[in-house]
Formats: C-alpha cells, structure tokens, sequence
C-alpha cells in the first residue's frame, strides 16, 4: 500500500521528510494503515524485503509525518546493521543504544513537525512535548555563534532536548516505564526466547 497521500505531500515539504522518503523508497518498506493505536510504528519482523510502517491515519497529518520520521530513523538502523542486538551487546550497551536510537528519531520527527509549522503546514494538536523541543531550538538558534547556522545551532540544541526528555522520563513508550526500562525488559525477553 502507499503512502497516505496527504502525509507523503508533507513530508516533501521538509527535510527531514525528504529524508525519510528516501530511507522508506530506498528500502521499499511497505505501508500498512489503522485507525486505533499507536501514531506509528516500524515492523522489521517480516525480515529485509518485508519491512513495514503501520501508520494510524485517524491523526492529523502532520502529526503522522513526524512519527513517520521517527521510524525512518529506526529503519534505517534496522537495515544498517547499526541498531542494537540483544544477543549481542550486553544489557547496558543494548539500552545505551536503543534510547540513543530512540532519541535521535525523537528529535528528527520534531524536526519536522517544526519545519511544516514554520511554513503553516502543521497547526493544532503537536506531537507530545513537542514544546519543550521547540523551546529548545529557539534558544539554540539566539545562542549560535558567528560563523554557524542559526537553525543548525538549533536543530542540535533540540536534539539535545528530545535526550533530555527521554532521560527524565517525560517521554517513553508508554505511561508506565521509562525507555531504559523497557528496553532493559526488552534485552532479557529477547535473550529467553533464544
């Protein structure tokens, strides 16, 4: 199945959605849709060739890009052999790894709800403390230095706020335990079933 057709006009109008478009046609991930759920979701476990990204369309486009992003990034390092293996990192490095992951997709899918908004492309509901990223690359684009981009300055101060969010626990995968946790769980479910 494709792309929506409005989530996929949004994501040409950034750059982190170009980016991603190209990690999702590159690797022909497939596209599966839902109206319940999660916002999005990659699935590698058809294996390479059979890659997929759930997305739930019953949420605002924009939205949905962002997410979009953000699991381009794990796909990426899924297919890159970069991300995480349980049974091969010990359960420190594996976690390490996996937040940092989740981190950097953090950051790129608020970097490009923040590149539609900039050009009135993304309005109402945004992504969950999507303001504090915001926050955050305003004051990184006023404290860049002669010689750098204010928006390079400020896309790495959010970078560094969307870590910031997922160490102290504002941001996981779910209410009830942190990214760390859950990864932590995820490394000893993983070794068991082995």
């Amino acid at each position: 199945m494709p792309l929506p057709a409005n989530v996929e006009n949004l994501l040409k109008q950034c750059d982190a959605g170009v980016a991603a478009l190209k990690i999702f046609t590159d690797n022909k991930i497939d596209v599966q849709t839902t109206t319940e759920g999660a916002i999005a979701f990659f699935d590698p476990s058809g294996g390479a060739g059979k890659l997929k990204v759930v997305l739930n369309t019953s949420k605002p486009a924009a939205i949905v890009a962002a997410y979009f992003c953000h699991e381009m990034n794990h796909a990426q390092m899924y297919v890159g052999k970069t991300t995480a293996d349980a049974m091969k990192d010990d359960v420190d490095t594996y976690v390490e790894k996996m937040v940092q992951e989740e981190a950097d997709g953090t950051a790129i899918g608020f970097r490009c709800y923040l590149e539609l908004e900039r050009k009135g492309l993304a309005t109402g509901v945004a992504p969950d403390r999507y303001d504090f990223y915001k926050r955050a690359f305003e004051s990184g684009r006023k404290k860049a230095t002669s010689g750098v981009d204010p928006d390079t300055a400020g896309f790495a101060n959010g970078a560094k706020m969307a870590r910031a969010l997922i160490n102290e626990r504002f941001l996981g995968p779910n209410s009830i335990e942190s990214y760390a946790d859950y990864y932590r769980r995820d490394w000893h479910m993983l070794r068991r079933k082995k």
